[in-house]
């Protein structure tokens, strides 16, 4: 007797179900094709579709490149937008040509896989290949720009507004990564698109007072009112708010030189400043641990020494702060 072993097939219900799903993504992915020109506007992106442009309608590398090369940082901080809900897809556009290519927003559909979540988007499709000459070449506004535009810093000037993002950044980037990993002391962690907007405003709503007395305090001689400077106060400011106040006061009297069982410390930095601006002038050699693309860390590393040295009423010579820490 011959026995036959009998599969159990799909009933017909779950075959319309998956017949229906394909044709559901195919019909999604579809709206990425078009000849003509349309703004969808607002629309959402899932992960798989923004993986499928990506995979298929992309070229960063090799000769044959349309795009630029994906930049980890970028996409870091995107992801890093959206899971912290500072997304907003009126700024995130996402452009596909005629022939099927993205022009625009490789960063933005990178970001989506790595969130995992889907995401929504300003999309058009149909653009002329040519128009990708034209994508960001106009003058994109600083960070400041946007913070006081959008009224996170409140009623205040442009330059105050620059100041406040300066300092407040330049403190995060001396106490914690964007990962939360915390910063040794006297270093800064790399700036670039490394900190959300939040925690900029998170920096100054916890330092304002401190940074607010500078801003209101400014020297006429702007010599030693540095970044780097300010941002080694603006810490010490929480811990001493008026031994902070006696030593930034006293770096900007240039008359200053200490008296009997009084440190020069302050007066030396910003003489150590003037010196320094000279130097530069004259073309002088500069310290050897001088670095002008690290030129803000430095100066906060000397603000640390003057401050140690003030602490402790100590003397400070030129000589010292000229070596290398």
């Amino acid at each position: 007797m011959t026995t036959r072993t009998v599969t159990q097939k799909k009933n017909l219900r779950d075959v319309i179900s998956e017949v229906k799903a394909k044709a559901h993504k195919l019909n999604r992915l579809n709206r990425f094709e078009s000849k003509q020109y349309k703004v969808y506007g607002k629309e959402t992106i899932t992960p798989t579709e923004a993986k499928h442009l990506l995979d298929e309608c992309n070229i960063n590398t090799g000769d044959e490149a349309t795009n630029r090369r994906l930049e980890s940082k970028s996409v870091a901080f995107i992801i890093r937008e959206l899971e912290n809900n500072e997304w907003y897809h009126e700024a995130a556009d996402v452009k596909i040509d005629s022939n099927g290519q993205i022009i625009d927003g490789q960063h933005t559909l990178a970001g989506i896989v790595g969130y995992g979540k889907s995401a929504n988007v300003c999309l058009s499709v149909g653009c002329r290949p040519a128009a990708r000459q034209k994508i960001d070449v106009s003058r994109k506004r600083s960070t400041s720009q946007r913070l006081k535009f959008a009224g996170q810093l409140g009623s205040v000037s442009n330059g105050e507004a620059r100041f406040i993002t300066d300092v407040s950044l330049t403190v995060r980037r001396t106490t914690f990564a964007p990962n939360g990993n915390a910063v040794a002391e006297g270093w800064m962690f790399e700036r670039s698109l490394g900190y959300n907007d939040s925690t900029i405003i998170e920096s100054y709503e916890e330092n304002q007072k401190a940074i607010d007395y500078f801003w209101e305090n400014k020297p006429i001689n702007k010599i030693a009112f540095k970044t780097g400077i300010l941002t080694a106060l603006v810490k010490r400011f929480a811990l001493d708010e008026e031994k902070t106040k006696d030593f930034f006061n006293k770096m900007i009297n240039p008359s200053f030189r200490g008296g009997h069982g009084e440190s020069n410390a302050p007066a030396i930095l910003r003489e150590f400043a003037e010196d320094m601006k000279m130097d530069k002038k004259l073309g002088y050699q500069l310290p050897a641990d001088y670095s002008p693309r690290f030129e803000m860390r430095y100066w906060y590393r000397k603000a640390l020494i003057a401050l140690k040295a003030f602490d402790q009423n100590k003397s400070l010579r030129l000589s010292t702060l000229r070596k290398v820490r």
